[in-house]
């Protein structure tokens, strides 16, 4: 290995075989790529974010089905439940202690870019389903929801 002189300049060039030749072109998959990755963060934009609170005065377990959706107030559009963090899936129970508060994210399908308002409802087939009705959409599509 050759030291080189401590400067800011580049190293010497090696001198090329030919030096008249052009440089190569720059490949066409890389703009596919691009694109293609472009869309993808666009998709990921378009989720909605719901972080809720949910807040208890004696024991209990909770958790969430995937039946669970925001329904567009104006239309009845119906964007499903993608994934949760922070709480379990049914028919596993998450435990929460008496006199506590839980904390958990839930990530939905994009609404209807026109949807003004809209309700987060668990369609389930016994007592004691999550419901927040008018949720006023934000540009952002991030909300925070205290679940009763």
């Amino acid at each position: 290995m050759t030291p080189y002189p401590l400067s800011h300049s580049a190293p010497p060039l090696a001198k090329s075989a030919s030096p008249e030749a052009p440089p190569a072109p720059p490949k066409t998959k890389t703009v596919t790529h691009s694109k293609a990755k472009t869309k993808t963060l666009e998709e990921t934009e378009r989720q909605v974010t719901v972080h809720c609170r949910f807040q208890t005065i004696t024991p209990t377990w909770i958790r969430i089905w995937k039946t669970t959706y925001l329904i567009d107030q104006a239309t009845g559009h119906r964007s499903p439940l993608l994934t949760q963090v922070g709480i379990t899936l049914y028919p596993q129970l998450t435990p929460v202690k008496a006199r506590s508060k839980i904390y958990f994210t839930l990530v939905f399908a994009p609404l209807p870019p026109d949807c003004k308002a809209f309700d987060l409802i668990e369609e389930i087939p016994e007592s004691g389903r999550f419901e927040v009705f008018g949720i006023p959409r934000n540009k952002s599509d991030v909300y925070r929801v205290e679940i009763v």
